[in-house]
C-alpha cells in the first residue's frame, strides 16, 4: 500500500508537469504509454498462443496517435482503416495459421489501445483554447478538461476502494474482479460525481446541471474500463499487464479507466458542452 501511494504521488506531480507544459511533451508522453499498452496487449496474448504482429501494429498505433495531433480530423480514420486493411491482407499470407484470428485480434487491440491514447491528445489541445481564470491561475479548455478527466477517473478510483473496504459485501462482478463490490461502485458514484460537480462548476466555472451527469459518467465509464482490462487479464491468463509502474501494474493495469474516460470527456465536451 505505501510503493503504491508513494508511486500514486510521484504520478501526479509527473502528470501535472506534463499536462502544464502540453505540446509535443505530452503528445510524446501519450505515445510512448501507447506503444507501452500495445507491447502489454501483445505480450498478453502471446501467452495464450494468439501471438499478434508487434512491430506493425506499434507503427499503426503510433500513426494514429501523430494523426490525433497533426491532423485528426481526416488522418484518424485513414490511420484505421489502412492499418485494418494491412492487417487483414495480412491473413491471407497466414490463412492456415489462424491468421484471420490474428488480425482479428490485431485490430481490436491497436483499436482499443491506439484510439483511447489518442483522445488523451485530441482532449489536451481540444478547441476552442479559451482561456479560463481560476484561483490558481488560468487554464485553456483542453487542459481544464483533462484535468476533470484525470480527477474524475483517480476519485472514483479510491472512493470504490474505501467504500469497498468498509461497507463492501455484495461483489459487482464475482467472475472477472471478485474484490469490486456493488458498494464500492455506488460510493464510487456518489463521490465522483460532488467532486466534479464541485470542482468542475466552483473552480473551472463549468455548467452547474452538465457536472453531474458528467461525474456519474467518469464513475461508471471508468468502473467499466477497469473491469474490461480484467477480463483481458481472464481471458489472456496474466495476472498484470505488466510491472513498470511499483505497486501499480502496467501501463493497461494503471490506465484502464483513463482509456474510457478520455474519450468519455471528449465527446462530453463537442456535444454537450459547447
Amino acid at each position: 500500500m505505501l510503493k503504491r501511494t508513494i508511486t500514486g504521488i510521484v504520478g501526479v506531480i509527473l502528470a501535472a508537469v506534463i499536462i502544464t507544459i502540453g505540446g509535443e511533451l505530452f503528445a510524446g508522453v501519450s505515445l510512448i504509454l501507447a506503444l507501452i499498452a500495445w507491447k502489454e496487449y501483445a505480450v498478453a496474448f502471446k501467452n495464450i498462443d494468439a501471438p499478434v504482429p508487434l512491430i506493425t501494429g506499434g507503427v499503426i498505433v503510433a500513426a494514429l496517435l501523430g494523426a490525433s495531433y497533426f491532423c485528426p480530423k481526416d488522418g484518424m480514420i485513414g490511420v484505421i482503416m489502412l492499418g485494418s486493411l494491412i492487417l487483414f491482407l495480412g491473413s491471407l499470407i497466414h490463412f492456415d495459421k489462424g491468421g484471420f484470428n490474428t488480425a482479428s485480434v490485431s485490430v481490436a487491440g491497436f483499436i482499443y489501445v491506439g484510439l483511447a491514447f489518442s483522445h488523451l491528445i485530441l482532449l489536451r489541445f481540444y478547441e476552442p483554447q479559451n482561456i479560463i481564470e481560476t484561483a490558481l491561475g488560468n487554464f485553456t479548455m483542453g487542459e481544464a478538461l483533462i484535468w476533470l478527466m484525470f480527477i474524475g477517473t483517480w476519485a472514483s478510483d479510491s472512493f470504490a476502494y474505501f467504500a469497498g473496504r468498509a461497507m463492501g459485501k455484495q461483489p459487482l462482478a464475482p467472475d472477472i474482479s471478485p474484490k469490486k463490490t456493488v458498494e464500492g461502485f455506488v460510493g464510487a458514484v456518489i463521490g465522483t460525481t460532488l467532486l466534479i460537480f464541485v470542482i468542475g462548476h466552483f473552480f473551472f466555472g463549468f455548467n452547474l446541471l452538465l457536472m453531474t451527469p458528467l461525474g456519474i459518467a467518469l464513475a461508471i465509464f471508468g468502473a467499466l474500463g477497469d473491469l474490461v482490462e480484467s477480463t483481458l487479464k481472464r481471458y489472456t491468463k496474466i495476472k498484470d499487464s505488466g510491472n513498470l509502474i511499483p505497486g501499480h501494474g502496467g501501463v493497461l493495469d494503471r490506465f484502464d479507466s483513463v482509456m474510457f474516460n478520455a474519450p468519455i470527456v471528449y465527446y462530453f465536451a463537442v456535444f454537450v458542452l459547447q
